[in-house]
């Protein structure tokens, strides 16, 4: 069964993890969760 959560980023959240992304120096573990938060944000700018 599928849960559904509601993400909302803040601009700022969503620099730094865009950020942590972009510079690929963090754990894979980490830039994959960075990666599901910023699909998941129900923001502007909620898709990469």
């Amino acid at each position: 069964m599928a849960h559904s959560y509601r993400v909302d980023l803040t601009e700022t959240q969503r620099a730094e993890l865009r950020g942590l992304v972009s510079s690929g120096i963090a754990p894979p573990r980490m830039l994959t969760r960075a990666r599901i938060l910023l699909k998941a944000d129900d923001g502007e700018g909620g898709t990469i």
